[in-house]
């Protein structure tokens, strides 16, 4: 959904190490048979969160808040050097 893009760059730039930490990616809701079937053809957007390798959580709709606050809670922390 590129209304989420200025955020997600926004979390890139304001969040430490948030690259090591989380991946962000588009991916067309018709390059995987499960999301075709599952995610209907609509102009909502379905954003899932995977942690590895199992999804977590899904949000259906432009719903930044619920968005944000669920990479903020599930993110690794940082890793300290010793």
């Amino acid at each position: 959904c590129m209304a989420m893009v200025p955020t997600f760059k926004n979390l890139q730039i304001n969040v430490d190490q948030f690259e090591e930490r989380c991946t962000i990616a588009q991916i067309p809701r018709t390059a995987m048979p499960e999301f075709a079937s599952r995610f209907p053809e609509t102009s909502k957007p379905s954003f899932v969160f995977y942690k590895e390798g199992k999804e977590v959580h899904c949000v259906e709709g432009l719903k930044a808040p619920e968005i944000l606050r669920f990479i903020n809670e599930n993110m690794p922390p940082l890793e300290m050097e010793e």
